[in-house]
């Protein structure tokens, strides 16, 4: 069956009343967001042109001529006021969704406002579901920031008889609608090579489904066994995380500081963000390789990313000290790591949806004995929690859910996160660069940014994209005042590993 009953409706063309099911998860997100927390994920895509900018009317055409609606119905739907966890169709066009606006002229700064407002503003999801805003500029690239400036130093060397447009492409929807990476993986049939990439997903199905009779009964009792064999190391874990770190460490921040606005839990949603190019691919897998040989590159990025948090808590004692207030150190910090479950990508004939779980994890934190160790500790620990079902078993408990009421939903929602300070998510993109509108564009960076979860105050996003991995952060402002400096912090350590793996550093690092 390539579709659900309600969709293969809108397929053939019966639009009228059409109504479908939300996600268990999509429901869930719905129902446990918070005034001050909108589920709301952001993506911005910065492409570089030669012959002609791409506009709003341009982004128009290519939806409709790609047929993405159809594609994915979510994009024509929101949700139904009188029949709560079902969508009904929008009345909004996609002209109407899609908008042109001027460029950014400062750099960064400009770009930094219009993601926080995109993060921030609540979103009407019985109007619509999605939005996007489009602009460009004739003036070369690297302007907003978007595109870094050693990237748009090498387009202009590499092609010097070219003049470059600079386009971007800033886009938010609901997470009742779908989930970030697979809001990513929809957009991407945009692309000029989206044939090309189904293709290989289904390339890569057809290869795992040559098995014989016997090789499938041993792959499902495996699966059996480490499903039913791992639930109650997975529920046992998630208690002690709970139980053993009473109270998140910002948190404690948050209580002990003086300022009203801190203290005023009725305060206006805020964000600080920032983004960077942190290094090539193969570098960062060369560093692995060299200080573990099942080291991942996860494996190193969560690693700087608890080096810069436990930097975060340091400043924040410092500046609570001279008010003459104490806030205790920090050894361990939990962490929560979103798990795409079919691998971050969408399958063939399946739309975009919420196909996620996450596992809670401890981290060493503060005034860790051995830095040296930092690294091998966060592997261990990962390591052991991707051989548990735990992030299937959140899957199903957030399914679960929908049968509750709303008050147990969101309580049982802030219970989950193990009290953890931070989301982190690690997104795999093309390993080569995409292109739009029969090739006239080409993706240079992409750069998604968490909505943060409630009482999360960090959300942090891992993205490979053309050899490339960026990194975004996302913050509450009196958790991360300056995500610049949080982000110095995560290429500080990150840095610090490089020397240390005796790897050879391909290209500088720019925030």
């Amino acid at each position: 069956k390539e579709w659900t009953f309600c969709e293969q409706q809108y397929h053939n063309g019966k639009k009228n009343n059409l109504k479908t099911r939300m996600t268990s998860i999509g429901r869930f997100s719905h129902d446990s967001e918070t005034q001050l927390n909108p589920s709301v994920p952001t993506i911005f895509l910065a492409m570089s042109g030669t012959t002609k900018p791409f506009r709003a009317d341009d982004l128009i055409r290519l939806w409709k001529s790609k047929e993405l609606s159809k594609l994915h119905p979510r994009f024509e739907q929101k949700i139904d006021r009188t029949k709560p966890g079902f969508f009904t169709l929008s009345t909004k066009t996609v002209e109407e969704n899609i908008t042109e606006t001027m460029f950014p002229q400062v750099y960064r700064q400009d770009l930094s406002y219009r993601i926080i407002d995109y993060l921030k503003k609540p979103f009407d999801v019985y109007d619509s579901l999605w939005e996007a805003q489009v602009c460009c500029s004739s003036d070369g690239i690297g302007i907003s920031g978007a595109i870094s400036q050693l990237k748009a130093q090498l387009l202009s060397s590499n092609f010097p008889d070219k003049k470059f447009f600079e386009s971007l492409v800033l886009f938010r929807s609901h997470h009742a609608m779908a989930d970030g990476t697979s809001l990513a993986s929809g957009l991407l049939d945009l692309c000029d090579e989206a044939a090309e990439i189904k293709g290989k997903i289904k390339a890569e199905l057809n290869k795992r489904k040559r098995k014989t009779m016997m090789g499938k009964l041993i792959r499902f009792l495996r699966i059996l066994f480490w499903f039913y064999g791992g639930i109650m190391q997975s529920i046992l874990y998630q208690f002690m995380l709970s139980w053993s770190m009473p109270q998140n460490p910002f948190e404690s921040v948050l209580l002990l500081s003086s300022s009203a606005e801190n203290n005023d839990t009725t305060a206006i949603v805020n964000r600080t963000v920032s983004w960077c190019d942190a290094a090539p691919v193969s570098e960062v897998k060369a560093v692995a390789h060299s200080l573990g040989s099942k080291v991942t590159i996860n494996d190193i990025w969560v690693s700087c990313v608890s080096y810069a948090i436990s930097k975060q808590l340091e400043h924040h004692r410092g500046i609570l000290q001279i008010r003459g207030k104490t806030l205790p150190v920090f050894p361990n910090i939990n962490v929560i790591i979103p798990v795409h479950l079919t691998g971050g990508v969408l399958l063939p004939h399946q739309s975009m949806g919420n196909m996620i779980g996450a596992f809670a994890a401890r981290l060493p934190g503060e005034n860790y004995s051995d830095d040296d160790n930092r690294l091998q500790n966060v592997h261990k620990t990962l390591y052991w929690i991707k051989r548990t079902p735990t992030a299937f078993v959140s899957y199903l408990t957030a399914r679960c859910t929908t049968a509750l009421p709303l008050s147990w939903t969101k309580y049982l929602f802030s219970k989950a996160s193990g009290n953890a300070c931070a989301t982190i998510s690690n997104v795999r993109g093309s390993p080569k660069r995409l292109h739009l509108d029969d090739g006239n564009q080409t993706i240079e960076s992409m750069a998604g940014f968490l909505p943060l979860p409630p009482k999360i105050p960090i959300g942090v996003v891992i993205t490979s994209y053309a050899g490339t991995l960026s990194l975004t952060v996302t913050a509450q402002p009196w958790a991360v005042p300056d995500a610049d400096q949080f982000l110095l912090w995560v290429l500080e350590e990150y840095e610090r590993l490089l020397i240390k793996s005796g790897v050879q550093q391909q290209r500088s690092i720019q925030v």
